[in-house]
């Protein structure tokens, strides 16, 4: 078996074995190559730009941004149009774009530039807080925004995102971004921590005022114990009219609005009442006097049906129109 080897300009043919070691003047020949070509790429010193020349092109800059909304939208432009007056001079493009980022930056900091704006100052529709403020483009994809999706959702000021492919999108990259910010065990300790504050939270009861722990119902619970709490709903119960029991018939004053029953024992009571067949109360028609029942005993029905309280409104709307009459006749 033989190698094929085609090398220098004009090329010649080798016909030593493949698996025989090459010859020692081929290895020393790339050995040079790989000198010359380390060689040629070795870095030249830096170019330094003289002062005044610095000076110069840095006031050049200044004045270009001063007149500009935004200084750093000439970032670019100028850095660009200063290497390329420095390649023509003679200059290397490395050597001419190191200069001319030194001269933008000093431009910019003369400017009064001297926070880098981030990456989402930068997108369209960016107006500062974006939770508070209206957008027009999404905040993922910078697609305008349907109307559809406007107005804020879930007590947000803004929508930030035109479709929820979007908004899941940006939510999982965030999550990522979490993760590797974090580990496992940071992420429990994190949790831990908020644990211990929300158990070890207090706050006043609003029946006796003292301080106590609600844990994790810190929300929602309003009283530090039972006794306060129905004291708190009897204060409260203050400001509604007394009521009749449906099932002992007394007269007591309810909690809430719409309670049928005095107390637990009375609502227990009516239920094994009904369970054990208990059909109601009876009571007598006053429109055609026949017996019906009614579930409630509180319960104001005065018919049997329909169109018995039709017959019984007509039945009494005579008596209050003389009634009427009768008064307006005696103020005059």
């Amino acid at each position: 078996m033989t190698m094929l080897d085609d090398r220098g300009p004009a090329g010649f043919f080798s016909t030593w074995p493949a698996t025989s070691p090459r010859p020692e003047a081929e290895t020393r020949a790339e050995e040079i190559r790989s000198n010359i070509i380390a060689v040629s790429r070795r870095a030249a010193p830096q170019r330094a730009l003289p002062e005044a020349k610095g000076e110069s092109l840095t006031a050049i800059g200044v004045a270009i941004m001063v007149g500009m909304p935004e200084p750093w939208n000439a970032e670019g432009p100028l850095r660009a149009g200063f290497r390329a007056r420095l390649c023509l001079e003679g200059w290397r493009w490395d050597d001419a774009d190191n200069a001319a980022d030194v001269v933008v930056q000093q431009a910019l900091r003369q400017s009064g530039c001297d926070q880098r704006p981030t990456w989402e100052m930068g997108q369209p529709g960016y107006t500062g807080w974006a939770s508070l403020t209206e957008r027009e483009r999404c905040a993922e994809c910078a697609a305008p925004i349907p109307d559809s999706r406007s107005g804020g959702t879930k007590g947000r000021a803004a929508v930030l995102y035109c479709s929820d492919r979007c908004a899941n999108t940006a939510c999982a990259r965030r999550a990522r971004q979490h993760l590797k910010t974090s580990t496992r065990a940071e992420y429990l300790a994190r949790c831990a921590a908020r644990s211990e504050i929300a158990l070890a939270a207090e706050i006043d009861c609003e029946q006796c005022g003292e301080a106590f722990r609600a844990g994790y119902d810190a929300v929602r619970r309003r009283f530090c114990s039972k006794a306060c709490a129905d004291a708190g709903k009897g204060r409260r119960s203050k400001f509604l009219a007394e009521a009749v029991c449906a099932s002992c018939r007394g007269s007591f004053q309810p909690h809430t609005r719409g309670q049928k029953y005095c107390s637990t024992a009375c609502y227990h009571d009516m239920r094994i009442r009904a369970a054990n067949g208990w059909r109601g109360v009876e009571r007598q028609c006053e429109a055609c006097s026949t017996i019906f029942r009614v579930h409630s005993a509180a319960k104001p029905q005065r018919t049997c049906s329909r169109s018995c309280a039709w017959v019984l409104r007509r039945r009494e709307a005579p008596q209050s129109d003389t009634v009427a009459l009768s008064s307006d006749a005696r103020a005059a």
